[in-house]
C-alpha cells in the first residue's frame, strides 16, 4: 500500500508505474522484468504491463449495461462464462443488465473490479478504490480484492488515505514531503 494525505503524489507514483505516465529519468523493474528504463530507452506500453487500474471515478462505459461492460473487458479467446463468475463474485447479479448511471456508487466499483479482474492481470493497480465509498461498502470492496490478490496469488499496489486499508495490506509505506517511509 500507498499511503498518505492527498496530493502527496501516491497516484503520480502508480500511475507511473503502469505506465499511463512517463517518468523524467530512472528504472522501474518488476519481477526482474524492466518496464522503464530511461537510459536504455525502455518503456513498456500499460498493456505489456499486464495489469489491472481500478480507478477511483470507476471508469465504466455508460452507454453498456453491467454484463457489456464486463464482456467488453474480455480477450480474445476467453471463455464468456467468466463473466457470470464475477457477477457473482462482486454480488451483483440481479444487477447484470442496469446501466452505469442505474448503480449506486458501491455498485459502479464492483462493476469496476469485476472488470479489471475478467482481464486477469498480473498484478492490480488500485487508485483508492474505496475513495467515494461508505464504511460498509469499502470493507467489502477491499475484501473482494483481498480475496482475488490471495486466492490467485496475485499482486496488488494499493493508494489509498486511509491508515486502516494500508495496514491490511502486506506492507505499507507513507509518502511525506516526497520520501517513501515504511509503515510496516
Amino acid at each position: 500500500a500507498l499511503f498518505g494525505e492527498s496530493g502527496a503524489g501516491k497516484t503520480t507514483i502508480l500511475r507511473m508505474i503502469a505506465g499511463l505516465e512517463v517518468p523524467d529519468s530512472g528504472r522501474i523493474v518488476v519481477n526482474e522484468e524492466v518496464w522503464f528504463d530511461s537510459q536504455k530507452k525502455i518503456n513498456l506500453i500499460p498493456s505489456k504491463r499486464k495489469i489491472g487500474f481500478v480507478f477511483q471515478d470507476y471508469a465504466l462505459f455508460p452507454n453498456m449495461t453491467v454484463k457489456e461492460n464486463l464482456t467488453f473487458a474480455l480477450q480474445k479467446g476467453d471463455d464468456p462464462e467468466i463473466i457470470d463468475v464475477l457477477i457473482e463474485t462482486v454480488g451483483l447479479k440481479e444487477l447484470i443488465n442496469r446501466y452505469p448511471s442505474q448503480l449506486s456508487g458501491g455498485q459502479q466499483q464492483r462493476v469496476s473490479i469485476a472488470r479489471v479482474l475478467a482481464k486477469k492481470p498480473k498484478i492490480i493497480f488500485a487508485d483508492e478504490p474505496t475513495g467515494n465509498l461508505d464504511k460498509q461498502t469499502a470493507s467489502e470492496v477491499i475484501d473482494v480484492l483481498f480475496d482475488y490478490v490471495h486466492n490467485d496469488n496475485k499482486g496488488m499496489i494499493l493508494v489509498t488515505h486511509e491508515k486502516d486499508i494500508a495496514y491490511k495490506c502486506d506492507s505499507a509505506y507513507k509518502l511525506h514531503n516526497n520520501k517513501l517511509e515504511k509503515l510496516k
